[in-house]
This record gives C-alpha cells, sequence and structure tokens, in this order.
C-alpha cells in the first residue's frame, strides 16, 4: 500500500541523489485543501539546511503541481440586483 498524504500535510525524506551544494538537502510532497472551495493544490516540496549566527534552521521552497481541472462540487447561480436609482431633485441634469 502506497503512502496517502492527509489533507493540509506534507512530507520530506533525505535526497540520497544530491551531487551538488545547489541541490536540496531533503525533497517531498505536500497536499493543500482550500478551506473556501475545497480544492486540492498538491505540489513538490524542497529543504536545504541553512547554517545561521544563532545556529541551524531549514529553508523550503514550494512548487505547486500543474491542477486539474475540477467539477464544481455545488453549482452556483449568480443573481443579478435590480439596479438602483436615485430620484432627487437634479433628475435632469446629466452629472
Amino acid at each position: 500500500m502506497a503512502y496517502e498524504l492527509r489533507d493540509n500535510t506534507g512530507s520530506a525524506f533525505r535526497n540520497d541523489k544530491k551531487s551538488a551544494e545547489t541541490h536540496p538537502d531533503m525533497e517531498g510532497d505536500f497536499k493543500l485543501i482550500c478551506p473556501h472551495c475545497q480544492a486540492e493544490s498538491r505540489g513538490w516540496l524542497k529543504l536545504w539546511r541553512r547554517q545561521g549566527k544563532t545556529g541551524e534552521w531549514l529553508s523550503a521552497a514550494f512548487k505547486f503541481r500543474e491542477r486539474q481541472p475540477q467539477q464544481p462540487t455545488q453549482e452556483r447561480k449568480i443573481v443579478k440586483s435590480p439596479e438602483r436609482r436615485v430620484i432627487g431633485r437634479d433628475d435632469d441634469k446629466p452629472w
């Protein structure tokens, strides 16, 4: 059984194929769910170990995969509001 990411999570593993200093130390995948439209987005995660004045830290890069077109879960209806007109004493003026 393959590993399946849970919603709004990611995982990264050590990059055994690293051959240059610019290559990431860790690579992985992530899965995000939009809280508004419930659209799923997946992508790749890359991590580099960095050394700074305060100690070691991780630098991250995210790249989204191309989104697959999804059918909307609910049919949205566009409702036009009636046109409003303010009636006043200067109705015959063009401004």
